[in-house]
């Protein structure tokens, strides 16, 4: 058995494939005993072979490894040469075709139909397709192009598969091409020839349609707007519209700058909502986003940039920190200083600054040196620390702008002791400065301070609890107290003992002294009438009064003796025991107190009836 594996041939008759041999034994000497011819004893349609040198050969020019690949071929060696007779054997040769490339790619359908949404993003795959190609290997490789190459769709080969994946290469819209056909072309990348094998087929593409979000008229807007313009000043006006075919309504919202502006919910126009101040924000961001009026409400956003423009409402100061020295050894016209200005509104290349001295000074002058800066010179020589350590200059700053605006500012001039350089060496109000105010002393007035502060609330909060206290002593009227004074019996007096009001007992003066009449030339009558109020409410405000009273004597002593009972003949010891037959007390004396006791008289007493005689 002689087997060819993938034998390397062209298709033309004749072609050798391969030779067999075959070997006799025989004496070569001896006749024809090994003179071997060759013979074919099948597939004689396809390869002959030569008798005499078992050469095989392509008998049909027509073999195609697509429709037969192997072939099986008997081939019979026979000795004796052409002579009949003679022994033989046989011996089997398989043959198998390899490939070229002489098919050409196909496609098994003449139209593909695919969809996609509008809203599919770049790169997403929409389908495949896939050309068939007899041939293997890599005589079987497929590459895909569109014919157009400014088609919105992209293709490339699936080396595992070779079939062709569709995807997406730029967005796609409903609205503007709801079809794309496409030309489709398959082709080997090896040549036979010199020529490719290719073919074509159509591709339909079909867009669907979905509810997309409004799209701006501008991917950013850009507005300007005057600072300190009134409430309601018109910014700018945004728009978008619905792509779909539906075409919603838009409404307009702000996603942030709601505390400086407003947007019209129809019609995206945008106000201010307060004064704008270009010196606080120079340039708001905001966000305008869009909303469909619909059931699916799809969004979008757009920035805006406002630039605030500026408006010249403030006026120029002097640089924080321009302080300026006199040396004690200065000339006349000798520059001391040169001072500068800053403004808040905006510094164009325009704005200019004047400086001027704002009353006339026979010490100092300002030349305004036209570059937004001033010469301050000095008129004199022979200044002195020890007379006047420090000079403040009043100087006016004015810009040009429209309006002009202008400030009087002060700059302060240190005289000081220099070097040669004019470099201060000392300056009195500067160690005064330095070593005057430390933060050693600034500790120290602070906790005096507090100490202070500390002693104040101290004392007034005292004040309050006696306030306090003494409220608390007055009673509401209508609450009577009283308190029972029990004393011991030792005779046959009464069984009863009598209760006190102690508010009565407390008004008495002490051992039931009466303080000396006042002498008046108009005679004084009991002037008495029935309390209104609660006589004991205002028995005890009266007493409070008298305990407040610091300057009054003590009065109000109690002094209480023993009962001795009704039968004996002293009756009580006690000085408060004014004991009459009648169960009313009489206190016409309280009359004769004056005018300290007058309310407690009135309570106590008749309705008055006094005659005032001349």
């Amino acid at each position: 058995m002689i087997i060819c594996d993938q034998c390397d041939f062209n298709t033309f008759s004749g072609t050798s494939i391969l030779t067999v041999s075959a070997h006799d034994p025989d004496d070569p000497t001896v006749g024809k005993h090994t003179n071997v011819t060759y013979k074919i004893l099948s597939d004689k349609k396809n390869f002959f072979i030569e008798q005499m040198t078992g050469v095989i050969r392509v008998q049909n020019p027509d073999l195609d490894r697509e429709r037969e690949k192997d072939f099986r071929i008997i081939v019979q060696a026979k000795d004796m040469g052409l002579d009949p007779g003679g022994m033989s054997s046989t011996a089997t040769v398989y043959i198998s075709l390899t490939d070229i490339d002489d098919n050409v790619p196909y496609f098994p359908q003449r139209l593909y139909n695919y969809s996609v949404t509008e809203a599919a993003r770049i790169g997403a795959t929409i389908g495949r397709v896939k050309a068939l190609d007899l041939d293997e290997g890599e005589n079987a490789r497929i590459v895909y192009t569109f014919v157009d190459q400014k088609s919105m769709f992209r293709i490339e080969t699936d080396p595992r598969t070779q079939e062709g994946l569709i995807t997406v290469k730029e967005p796609l819209d409903f609205e503007q091409q709801p079809l794309h056909r496409l030309e489709l072309e398959a082709e080997n990348p090896t040549t036979v020839n010199g020529v490719k094998y290719k073919n074509k087929t159509i591709l339909l593409v079909h867009v669907l349609d979905v509810d997309e979000p409004p799209v701006f008229s501008k991917t950013r807007y850009n507005f300007r707007v005057y600072e300190n313009l009134p409430v309601g000043t018109l910014v700018g006006k945004v728009l978008a519209q619905d792509p779909d075919k539906t075409k919603s309504s838009i409404s307009y919202s702000l996603r942030d700058g709601k505390e400086y502006f407003t947007i019209g919910k129809d019609d995206g126009i945008i106000k201010t909502i307060v004064e704008l101040d270009r010196e606080a924000i120079a340039r708001h961001n905001i966000t305008v986003e869009a909303r469909e009026v619909g059931k699916s409400n799809p969004t979008s956003n757009a920035p805006v940039v406002i630039i605030v423009l500026d408006k010249n409402d403030n006026a120029p100061t002097l640089a924080e920190g321009d302080e300026a020295h006199i040396c004690e050894n200065d000339v006349a016209g000798t520059v001391i200083h040169v001072i500068s200005a800053v403004d808040l509104d905006e510094m164009t290349p325009a704005v200019r600054f004047h400086f001027s001295i704002a009353v006339k000074d026979s010490n100092f002058s300002v030349k305004d040196n036209g570059n937004n800066t001033a010469n301050i010179t000095i008129k004199r020589a022979g200044f002195d620390q020890n007379e006047v350590s420090k000079f403040f200059v009043p100087i006016v700053i004015s810009d040009n702008g429209n309006p002009s605006m202008s400030t009087n500012n002060t700059l302060a001039i240190n005289v000081c002791s220099c070097d040669q350089n004019r470099k201060p060496i000392n300056c009195r109000n500067f160690a005064a400065l330095t070593s005057g105010v430390t933060v050693t002393v600034l500790l120290i007035v602070f906790l005096c301070i507090i100490v202070a502060i500390a002693l104040a609330v101290l004392i007034v909060h005292q004040k309050m609890r006696k306030k306090n206290a003494f409220i608390g002593l007055v009673k509401p009227p209508g609450e009577i107290r009283e308190q029972l004074v029990r004393y011991d019996e030792e005779g046959g007096g009464e069984m009863d003992t009598n209760s006190f009001d102690i508010t009565v007992l407390n008004s008495l003066r002490a051992n039931g002294l009466r303080p000396p009449k006042a002498m008046n030339g108009v005679p004084v009558y009991a002037q008495v009438r029935k309390p209104n109020n609660d006589m004991g409410s205002v028995v005890r405000m009266k007493k409070d009064e008298a305990d407040g009273d610091r300057d009054g004597l003590p009065y109000d002593t109690l002094h209480i003796y023993g009962y001795e009972g009704a039968e004996s003949v002293a009756d009580s010891l006690s000085s408060l025991d004014v004991s009459s037959i009648d169960s009313e007390q009489d206190y016409d004396f309280l009359n004769d107190w004056g005018p300290r006791f007058q309310m407690l008289a009135e309570l106590y007493g008749s309705d008055p009836c006094r005659e005032i005689s001349d």
